[in-house]
């Protein structure tokens, strides 16, 4: 069975959420079939998880952080070490109930910010759908610093980018821009510092929609 392991925060922000059992189970049910928008993000990324998957050998490590209520399961449970890290206890319960009869299944309650894990632990390291609560450049470096050391080989993640049809046309019309964004050149140069290199982006070409998704290699 997977178990839980405990680690303790210090405070509490915007991508530090914590919640009900019913409302994690809300989002897990709920979250990515709200609009055609999100549907189609949700086939985008699932998409790029598993080309990014289909990299690792049969005796790969994955971790996935935060993994909020395990929409990638499917796709990397066959990885020999399967880590599933996240700020909210609830979330891993919901994971619990539904997987927790995978054997290799680690359940992590745990800070980002401050991974409990080794140097080098996981051939990948997958981040979905964080960076874009990241408004700080200092916090988002440091939290690309952690994916990066706990990383042996490839990081992959989203964020939101400010070169982006979405990001002006919001911004023309007097609207707040939706989560925090950076440019991909600002953000490429911070992946780099804390020596993660870009090997590719999805989608390819595309700059209508605000988020990136990015394949990182540690150097």
């Amino acid at each position: 069975m997977a178990t839980a392991k405990t680690y303790n925060w210090q405070d509490k922000t915007s991508f530090r959420r914590t919640g009900t059992s019913a409302e994690s189970q809300t989002y897990c049910d709920n979250r990515f079939d709200t609009s055609r928008r999100m549907r189609k993000l949700n086939r985008l990324e699932l998409e790029f998880a598993e080309s990014v998957m289909g990299l690792l050998g049969p005796d790969s490590s994955v971790l996935d952080a935060p993994c909020g209520s395990g929409r990638f399961f499917e796709i990397f449970s066959p990885a020999k070490r399967y880590a599933m890290l996240d700020y909210n206890p609830e979330m891993l319960k919901v994971i619990s109930d539904r997987y927790g009869g995978n054997n290799n299944l680690e359940l992590v309650q745990g800070d980002i910010v401050d991974l409990p894990f080794e140097d080098s632990s996981f051939d990948l390291v997958f981040s979905m759908r964080l960076l874009h609560h990241i408004g700080d450049d200092e916090l988002r470096r440091r939290i690309l610093g952690q994916l990066a050391r706990v990383s042996k080989r490839y990081v992959a993640l989203s964020f939101y980018d400010k070169h982006s049809l979405r990001y002006f046309k919001r911004v023309a019309l007097g609207k707040r821009p939706s989560g925090n964004s950076v440019a991909l050149g600002q953000f490429v140069k911070t992946a780099q510092g804390v020596g993660l290199k870009l090997l590719r982006k999805a989608p390819k070409f595309s700059w209508v929609q605000q988020q990136r998704l990015l394949l990182l290699e540690k150097v």
